[in-house]
């Protein structure tokens, strides 16, 4: 018999057998649902008992229609069905309910927020709001959205699982397509797990966090973004060629500057010489010295009061040593941030080494020439000629 209980008379029975509570995400997005769609379903009650309905299926939502209408100044009828059941009976029907609920596939959610956000045109936040989940969540699962056709069914039939499907999604249509081809997912889908996936990406692509040249000025097909330009992947030959011009056109600012010789090459290759030089440490700039100068200050006073500290107070003296350590940690950081300027004397003999990592960042490190140590006293000893890959002019970035 299906009818209407206003909300005050519905009770939770103690036949659910889920013993464990809901998560909390899971409940709020069950309340963000109902207010904006009002209750959905039926609840299964058993007869009226000293004026109450005991919910024997749907307590989750019950819980969530509570919070709903917590300060609603009426008391909302709720469509449900009476069922006159025995104890067990009723226990059955609450494990039914359980045990057949299945939350939506990635990809549907997927879509249907990508619907919301072309169609309705939601902004993230608002989406999130409606289903109760953080804008994070929202962002990630539209990502999904953006997969091949091919792979989309391969995900649907649990050929590859959600990791896997979130790499493909770091790169464009066509490009997902060329891997999908070069792994023969049609075949090889099981064995296609999101190590694999990165891995064979990063082989011919290359982050643009460390591009230090202007991205737009590359062609169309060389750059691939993510739906909320998260990510953005350069194709490898694409990046280190522009990246290479980059230095070159550095490279000659500074020798034009004043500096003695100008490097670029991989660590590796010199790496010897590195060591074989002195740090310039040029001066810092006025900002970032009187940031320092902030920083010395805190130093002594954390130092005087660990002074003060009871030697019996180890939580109080674990406090202070680890406001002690991120102080270092924002003096190194400071330190690498900060804007340098160096003398003409500190050029003249001085070489300038943008060090290349093999995933596409450059260190700009500055060395001079180390002083002698000896009886006859020091001296700026002569030191061999250095390759050709070393030369000014010249540089040695890797083409993939």
């Amino acid at each position: 018999m299906h009818v209407k209980i206003p909300l005050s008379k519905l009770v939770a029975s103690r036949k659910n057998p889920r013993r464990v509570k809901p998560m909390r995400e899971a409940h709020r997005r069950l309340v963000a649902s109902i207010r904006t769609h009002g209750p959905m379903g039926t609840l299964t009650v058993l007869p009226e008992q000293d004026g109450k309905h005991k919910v024997i299926a749907g307590c989750r939502r019950l819980a969530a229609m509570r919070e709903v209408y917590r300060h609603a100044d009426d008391d909302p009828l709720i469509h449900c069905e009476v069922r006159e059941v025995d104890g067990v009976g009723a226990e059955g029907i609450a494990l039914a309910e359980n045990f057949a609920r299945e939350p939506m596939h990635p990809l549907d959610e997927a879509e249907a927020f990508a619907r919301l956000a072309h169609v309705d045109a939601k902004g993230v936040s608002a989406i999130a709001s409606q289903f109760g989940v953080e804008p994070k969540y929202v962002r990630q699962r539209m990502k999904l959205a953006g997969l091949a056709e091919p792979i989309k069914q391969a995900y649907r039939a649990d050929a590859i699982d959600t990791g896997a499907a979130e790499a493909f999604a770091t790169v464009s249509v066509e490009k997902q397509l060329e891997l999908w081809s070069e792994i023969d997912g049609p075949r090889n889908a099981g064995r296609c797990d999101a190590q694999r996936v990165r891995a064979m990406i990063e082989h011919d692509w290359i982050e643009a966090t460390h591009a230090l040249f202007d991205i737009e000025t590359l062609p169309h097909q060389a750059v691939s973004r993510d739906l909320f330009c998260e990510r953005v992947l350069i194709e490898r030959a694409a990046f280190f060629e522009a990246q290479a011009e980059t230095l070159a056109e550095r490279q000659a600012e500074l020798l034009d500057d004043g500096w003695n010789d100008v490097v670029i090459a991989p660590r590796g290759d010199v790496y010897d010489r590195l060591m074989r030089m002195d740090r310039l440490e040029g001066e810092m700039d006025d900002a970032s010295r009187a940031r320092q100068a902030e920083f010395d200050q805190r130093r002594r006073q954390l130092e005087a009061k660990l002074e003060h500290v009871d030697e019996d107070d180890e939580q109080a003296a674990d406090a202070i040593y680890e406001q002690l350590d991120a102080l270092d940690a924002q003096e190194i950081q400071l330190e690498r941030a900060a804007t340098r300027t160096y003398s003409e004397a500190d050029k003249a003999h001085g070489t300038v080494f943008f060090v290349l990592d093999p995933d596409g960042g450059v260190q700009t490190l500055y060395r001079s020439p180390r002083r002698s140590v000896s009886r006859a006293g020091g001296g700026i000893p002569r030191l061999p000629n250095p390759s050709p890959a070393w030369g000014a002019g010249r540089n040695c970035l890797p083409t993939r």
